[in-house]
């Protein structure tokens, strides 16, 4: 008994240890899995850690509001220097170039598109120049793009109803907003980065805002 216990002594260390190492490999991988929660969850201020909806931002909320307001500055001046020679047809491009520079395996996918999409209109709306939506979207999507993460830029009409016509155009990673607010009152008409420019869209600047 002795000797069957001696040899099957080291087939049971390396179940042993190939079940630390499966423990480790999954201790080490879940962080970056966490950053693949539904968008139910991205959408938790507590997980995205972004001050909740109609609460101002808190003494611990500074140090990253300073750094994400210095970047989204940059990044809404270049977009705005960029409109001025931007042309609707740019946009499926635009949406390619997004899709094919993401990298992936970013832990802290969540907290930033939280606090991109947190910071870019709060600014936007205290700039003197015209920083819309569409100039919100671009600059997003350059920022996301910086950083290796996947964007779409999308282009709707708002739905019939007793309003005049409107369009507005918003930024989305995957099924997360992260610039444009509430969409749901408007049909896309270019969203997909294999769509060609609706019809009369060619090289006019789209009245976007």
């Amino acid at each position: 008994m002795t000797d069957i216990a001696v040899r099957y002594a080291p087939e049971r260390n390396r179940k042993v240890k190939s079940g630390l190492a499966l423990s480790d490999t999954w201790q080490a991988a879940r962080p970056c899995a966490m950053a693949a929660r539904t968008h139910r969850h991205m959408m938790n201020s507590a997980q995205t850690h972004i001050p909740a909806e109609g609460q101002k931002p808190t003494l611990g909320d500074l140090g990253w509001l300073a750094a994400y307001g210095l970047r989204a500055l940059a990044e809404l001046i270049r977009a705005r220097i960029a409109f001025a020679s931007f042309e609707t047809r740019t946009i499926p491009e635009r949406n390619r170039r997004a899709q094919e520079a993401a990298t992936g395996g970013d832990c802290q996918l969540e907290r930033r598109l939280a606090r991109i999409g947190y910071v870019i209109p709060r600014l936007s709306d205290r700039l003197p120049w015209r920083s819309d939506c569409l100039i919100q979207a671009m600059a997003a999507q350059n920022w996301l793009l910086s950083l290796g993460i996947a964007s779409e830029m999308r282009i709707g009409v708002e739905l019939p109803s007793d309003a005049p016509f409107g369009a507005h155009a918003w930024l989305v990673h995957g099924d997360f907003v992260v610039t444009g607010g509430d969409i749901d009152r408007y049909a896309p008409i270019l969203s997909d980065s294999e769509q060609d420019p609706a019809p009369g869209t060619g090289t006019d600047r789209p009245k976007i805002g």
